[in-house]
């Protein structure tokens, strides 16, 4: 069959020239667009395949199959590991939820890519059709013909070359920006179809594209452990059912798993429902671990930035690489590390943000943990060695995309001490310690509320707060009970109390209502009366200690460096109730939630319940 020539009306050679240029110039777009539609239909189709739903149905469901982080996408793997624990557990109702929500978001995916993929090949089709057109039409208007040599004059006006380029340009770039957004935000469904890292890697500074997180409520953050020392970083345990005070690491009593973590940290567990969160580092890498509360499972891995150098920030031995607990606020989970890199997860796993917030000024390396203000992250970043400096602050990083909402400079040097966010009726504060001052900020502009010069040598432990007093402590000073109250410099007309015996060098105190207990790394643990200062009793263990103590009910749990936990009677005498061994060298606090506890061991996570 024969095609129909396309006829051109004669147009002056200076005209015919120009619509030459003109065609040739769609022919290219059109090219470059059938290309860019061309390669998003052959992603949108390799990635259809690999994270189909008829591929997370194939998955192996043999407990003893080893699933390896990085080798699945990353939802297919959550829930083939969820697969593999249900069938070593088919009674545990607690997995089945997040398996039916996780096959659903996948079918979800698949197809929303469907329908790109059936938009996008009418899309191809159209670009072609455009393409094959502009070609034709540019073959016809430059054939050869008697002195064409001299049909189509080269364009020597400027204004008209500018004019010509202006109209390549925007037929171009139009078409790309066109292309592009359809991809983009082409199909209402595609929010669904946000990409799947790839383990071991992390974008920089990003939005997050999910709709905002529900903000938890103080009920929540109750029944779970959301940051170093849980709610409020009092290390208080008001949760039913109680955790068991009877376990042997060694013979397996009341032990419901025990798994190895990938990499060393002395950073304490977080737990939110059904997960778990630790962080690890060493000179090669900083990286993120996600666990299942019920099983165990490592649901994922993600690295922060890359190779450490082991030269590029100081350290001490017994802070690490990796000592800063991390903090949730239910949605989301963040990571600091001593070298200022600070990152934000989802549960699944997909990275959110990251941004580095310089290298710390500090002797021993930063070890400050992270604690949740509702929709922010907060930040004690305390460095430098002289007050006058004002290198330190405290700062509110927006939780959704690392933005800094607030920042606020602070005349103290560097300290290991972490902030805590207490909620007392007059409204929400940030309390800091660091030398020389115990300091508290509005969580929701940074101001400063209140602040006391009362500290001295290196701060460690982080304050506490019971009965609207916060203590405050640091070996080279004294022990300071302080009225929340105030407005200003507090230091004469707030400070309560005072002791100097028994002041913990790394520990954090323990406060209720009624007592107050210290406990330095050697070994001798101090109990004071919360209301006066007045000592009630002090015990030498002989034994050291790194992790802090919590409180649940009128039981104290207290662990030494060995692993061996000391319950003792939270009462005006001491009095010893009990022991448990661990078997595993224990410096991390250990988290409590649901009715159990998970420590961190040297090597091991745990996980104690009654059996």
């Amino acid at each position: 069959m024969t095609q129909s020539p396309i006829h051109l009306p004669l147009q002056p050679d200076q005209t015919r020239a120009a619509w030459y240029r003109l065609s040739r110039t769609i022919a290219l777009a059109a090219a470059v667009f059938s290309l860019i539609v061309a390669a998003a239909l052959v992603v949108d189709f390799l990635r259809d395949r690999a994270q189909s739903p008829l591929v997370a149905a194939d998955l192996p469901h043999d407990p003893k199959t080893q699933i390896k982080p990085g080798h699945t996408p990353k939802l297919i793997g959550e829930l083939q590991q969820l697969q593999i624990a249900l069938a070593a557990t088919p009674e545990n109702e607690d997995l089945k939820p997040r398996i039916r929500q996780l096959d659903l978001i996948l079918r979800q995916q698949h197809f929303v890519r469907r329908a790109r993929i059936a938009t996008g090949a009418w899309l191809l089709l159209g670009g072609l059709v455009v393409l094959v057109a502009a070609l034709k039409a540019s073959t016809q208007l430059g054939a050869t013909l008697p002195g064409a040599m001299t049909a189509f004059p080269p364009v020597t006006d400027p204004w008209q070359r500018a004019a010509l380029a202006r109209r390549a340009i925007g037929v171009i770039s139009g078409l790309l920006i066109a292309t592009l957004t359809f991809f983009a935000f082409g199909h209402p469904a595609s929010l669904l179809d946000l990409p799947l890292p790839r383990s071991g890697g992390i974008p920089g500074p990003t939005a997050a594209t999910k709709p905002s997180a529900p903000l938890p409520t103080n009920e929540q953050l109750m029944a779970n452990w959301p940051c170093f020392r849980g709610f409020q970083g009092a290390g208080i345990v008001n949760q039913t059912p109680a955790p068991p005070t009877l376990w042997d690491g060694a013979a397996g009593k009341n032990i419901l798993w025990k798994v190895p973590v990938p990499l060393p940290g002395y950073n304490s567990p977080i737990v939110w429902d059904d997960r778990i969160f630790l962080s690890g580092a060493t000179p090669a890498g900083q990286s993120v671990f996600c666990f299942q509360a019920n099983t165990g499972a490592l649901l994922w891995q993600q690295t922060v930035s890359g190779p450490v150098s082991g030269t590029a920030i100081t350290l001490n031995e017994e802070t690490g690489y990796a000592p800063n607990t991390m903090a949730t606020d239910g949605a989301r989970v963040f990571a600091i590390f001593p070298t200022g890199d600070v990152a934000a997860f989802d549960f699944a796993g997909t990275p959110l943000w990251t941004q580095n917030l310089g290298k710390p000024v500090n002797v021993y390396g930063h070890a400050a943990s992270l604690a949740t203000y509702r929709d922010r992250l907060i930040v004690q970043f305390d460095q430098g060695d002289d007050p006058a400096d004002k290198l330190a602050a405290v700062l509110a990083l927006d939780a959704a995309t690392g933005k800094t909402l607030w920042k606020t400079k602070r005349a103290v040097i560097n300290s290991w001490s972490s902030p805590i966010v207490i909620y007392p009726p007059a409204g929400p504060q940030i309390i800091t310690a660091a030398r020389p001052l115990v300091a508290a900020y509005n969580p929701d502009d940074g101001k400063e509320i209140w602040s006391a010069n009362l500290l001295d040598g290196d701060v460690a432990p982080s304050p506490t707060f019971a009965g609207g007093l916060a203590f405050v402590v640091s070996d080279q000073a004294a022990m300071d009970a302080l009225r929340i109250d105030g407005h200003g410099d507090v230091t004469k007309s707030h400070l309560v109390w005072k002791a100097e015996e028994g002041l913990p060098d790394i520990v954090s105190p323990l406060a209720s209502t009624e007592f107050v207990l210290l406990v330095h790394s050697g070994g001798v643990v101090t109990s004071y009366n919360a209301h006066n200062g007045k000592q009630l009793w002090q015990h030498d263990f002989e034994l050291k200690f790194h992790a802090s103590p919590a409180l649940v009910g009128n039981t104290i749990y207290l662990t030494d460096r060995n692993g061996l936990t000391h319950f003792l009677d939270a009462g005006a005498t001491y009095k010893e109730l009990g022991t448990a061994p661990l078997g595993e060298a224990v410096s991390a606090s250990p988290a409590f939630a649901h009715g159990r506890i998970y420590f961190r061991g040297k090597l091991n996570l745990y996980c104690i319940g009654a059996k």
